[in-house]
């Protein structure tokens, strides 16, 4: 081999390690910062649709609260008429045509209904509470999208930064191999090698940009905008200090916390009130207390004026002759057993939850440990490759073939670093834990 061609190749590989080791500790996330992702979680939370929409839902709730409570004031109701009577009466009495007027006032105070209104009181109350943890639930699913929308587009640009270093680096052998090759001094072989691996390094950059393009459209529907400077992006931390240090632990936190849960929990305590008040409707009377006032005017074809009034407290109940309340009593009774069985299996998708993400974080740590080194041995691979194809000891192909396993790996390595990332929050999130603010440096 010529020394003019050494000395392009050692050049040549220098150059090519020197950039993706600049792109590798360019994006390594360690020295990431987050602070624009916090920012756009936060006014994620507050503008987005379905925040909003949880907001009103909760909104409503309250004001149900005071439906419920009023239950207990008195209630008025007012009677006007104004008409016109005609009486004939026969013969030899004179017939009248007068225009009656009545008003009418009633007041009416519900005594006791042994515990309906209670339970109508306590089941809007509860769902006003159960509306606030649903918001939770909306409000860290929503952020969980975000951080994924966020990870999946910076990983996107990361490999895709690797599959441009890698086609230059091809695209740059080739016109080496292309010069020797005129010059005399290259193998035609040689260069048919390096156009093949170019085109494959083209096809998986095409690929990638695919890839960017998906990413980007994931994080205009969670955002409903994209990013002003995508080179400003950046990988956030992850939160260590919240994550327990065992799987039981986490599993304690996550029962205890999750807000997804809480909500279900509170659907078997509204069972519970539907019951009770159930229980009151279909066997108990009601007792109220009313007074009716009554100003009449020729009424009843009787020229003059006359009041009326009426104190009276009543015991009401009626009863269905199939003895349905029976029935209806049942099936409030299994609507509840329901709902505890609903919540018993929320807990266990719960658990499955935790317990899923904690294994697949500790496997994919262990699998980016791997794929690290084996980036790592790719590299020195190909520094070694490069050598020996200065000193004539090896081919060119060893050397391409030392590129591709050497992008492959670190898109690989990438890919996993983004996979533990994602994990870690959907650990937080399943424990009840994951709001912006935890987002930082």
């Amino acid at each position: 081999m010529m020394i003019s061609e050494i000395a392009v190749r050692r050049f040549f590989g220098k150059a090519v390690l020197c950039l993706f080791l600049a792109v590798a500790l360019d994006f390594y996330p360690g020295s990431a910062r987050a602070d624009s992702l916090r920012d756009a979680l936060n006014d994620l939370v507050k503008v987005h649709k379905r925040i909003k929409a949880a907001d009103l839902d909760t909104a409503a709730a309250k004001e149900r609260i005071r439906v419920a409570r009023g239950n207990w004031y008195p209630t008025l109701g007012m009677t006007a008429n104004l008409g016109y009577e005609e009486q004939r009466k026969g013969q030899g009495v004179e017939d009248t045509n007068i225009h009656p007027k009545e008003v009418g006032l009633n007041v009416a105070q519900t005594l006791w209904d042994f515990g309906s209104n209670n339970a109508v009181i306590d089941s809007a109350v509860l769902t006003h509470e159960q509306k606030k943890y649903i918001e939770d639930v909306t409000r860290q699913a929503l952020i969980l999208e975000g951080i994924n929308a966020h990870l999946a587009l910076t990983t996107a640009l990361k490999v895709l930064e690797y599959a441009r270093q890698s086609e230059a680096s091809l695209k740059k052998q080739t016109e080496i191999e292309d010069a020797l090759v005129k010059r005399g001094s290259g193998m035609a072989m040689n260069k048919l090698q390096a156009v093949r691996e170019l085109d494959g390094a083209i096809a998986t950059r095409v690929e990638r940009e695919g890839g960017l393009k998906i990413a980007l459209n994931r994080y205009r529907a969670v955002f409903e905008k994209v990013p002003a400077n995508l080179e400003t992006l950046v990988n956030p931390r992850i939160p260590t200090e919240l994550i327990p240090e065992t799987l039981d632990q986490a599993i304690e936190t996550a029962l205890r916390n999750n807000p997804e849960l809480v909500a279900t929990q509170l659907t078997s305590e509204l069972a519970r009130e539907n019951v009770k008040k159930t229980f009151a409707d279909e066997i108990f009377p009601t007792l109220k207390a009313s007074v009716d006032a009554k100003w009449k005017n020729d009424i009843g074809g009787t020229a003059g004026s006359k009041q009326e009034y009426l104190y009276k407290v009543e015991l009401k109940r009626s009863f269905n002759m199939g003895l349905t309340a029976i029935n209806t009593l049942r099936a409030s009774e299994q609507t509840q057993m329901s709902s505890e069985n609903t919540y018993g299996d929320a807990r266990t998708r719960i658990e499955e939850k935790v317990r899923s993400a904690w294994d697949m974080l500790v496997t994919i740590k262990e699998v980016v440990a791997n794929k690290e080194n084996e980036a790592n041995i790719a590299s020195e691979f190909l520094v070694l490759s490069r050598k020996d194809l200065q000193l004539g000891n090896t081919d060119l192909i060893n050397v391409l073939q030392g590129e591709k396993a050497l992008i492959n790996a670190l898109i690989a390595a990438e890919d996993f670093r983004t996979g533990v990332s994602v994990q870690a929050f959907t650990l937080l999130n399943a424990m009840g834990m994951l709001e912006a603010d935890v987002i930082d440096n």
